[in-house]
């Protein structure tokens, strides 16, 4: 005799508060377990019977779907650190192995969530943008700052190639359309650069996209910009082109302690404001000009209120 419970999936679980990243994702990791958990129910109503035959149904329709993507949105998959390397002093970049043949099914701008458990068995989640190809298959990469005090950096201490972290994914509503914009401004801070890169990355990728890119990367010291080796890479494509803004050093500083800073490298001294941002650029609406806001909570905010005092105002968007 069928147990009542015969071919019904494990209750959903309902995400953390910080597995949503707050920027409006359509649909929401609260929106995915809604209906996940509708579905669920609908399933616990069924006979075993008619419930196998609805399960079948469903895991064919989803492996002729999509089955080269190996991550969902509705659930997490583990994968293993296969390699860890170093990009600034506080900051690595991990890579983690796909099953062969698959990728994360990302479109540009889009980002994954990780989870992992602690000592005390209480889940810790974060939002990362894979900074590798949109299309690599095998593996992807993310970029992590380690913070003195951050609940996931104690835990990344113990981080090794072989270990194994969930992710679910992929999340994210910006879509960019290379026939709807001629420039993109790019307001980045810290490691708010990574969706920057992997929308860098995509335009620079398609021959046909002549979509003009300028990024303006806020950092506070020379040490601190990431992945400028693949950021200097970028630069010798003609529609991109860079300006590192540093907060908390000076000209005479670089000079006798460049760090990364490179000749030719195009730098600010001080924060981003009005000034560099709307008179160092020649874009406006006018242009078919777009924004892109990442970083901080406050670096957000700044750069909104000085994108809508312009004449773009509105035209941004903020990961």
């Amino acid at each position: 005799m069928a147990d009542c419970d015969d071919w019904l999936p494990e209750k959903p679980e309902e995400p953390l508060q910080s597995d949503c990243c707050g920027t409006g994702c359509t649909p929401c990791v609260f929106d995915i377990y809604q209906g996940e958990l509708e579905r669920w129910m609908k399933l616990k109503k069924m006979t075993p019977e008619d419930r196998k035959i609805h399960v079948q149904t469903v895991a064919s329709s989803n492996s002729l779907l999509s089955p080269h993507q190996a991550v969902s949105p509705a659930r997490y998959t583990a994968f293993e650190i296969s390699d860890i390397r170093p990009d600034t002093f506080n900051t690595n970049i991990y890579r983690f192995s796909l099953p062969k043949g698959t990728t994360l099914g990302l479109l540009s701008g889009q980002h994954v969530v990780a989870r992992i458990y602690n000592d005390n068995s209480e889940a810790i989640t974060r939002q990362y943008t894979p900074i590798s190809a949109l299309h690599q298959s095998d593996w992807f990469e993310v970029i992590i700052k380690v913070y003195k005090d951050g609940r996931m950096s104690k835990e990344m201490e113990k981080w090794r190639i072989g270990t194994s972290v969930e992710w679910k994914g992929p999340f994210g509503s910006f879509v960019h359309d290379p026939s709807k914009y001629k420039h993109l401004l790019m307001l980045a801070c810290g490691t708010g650069v990574a969706p920057m890169v992997q929308v860098i990355r995509s335009i620079l990728e398609n021959e046909e996209d002549e979509t003009i890119m300028h990024l303006m990367y806020a950092c506070r010291s020379q040490h601190e910009i990431l992945m400028k080796t693949l950021l200097d890479e970028f630069k010798m494509f003609w529609n991109f082109h860079v300006t590192y803004s540093l907060s908390q050093v000076t000209a005479e500083t670089i000079q006798r302690d460049p760090g990364l800073i490179k000749y030719g490298d195009k730098v600010w001294y001080g924060r981003l404001n009005d000034d560099i941002i709307m008179n160092q650029t020649s874009f406006d609406a006018s242009h078919k000009t777009f924004v892109l806001i990442c970083g901080t909570k406050s670096f957000d905010k700044d750069m909104i209120k000085i994108i809508n005092r312009s004449k773009l105002k509105n035209c941004y968007f903020k990961f």
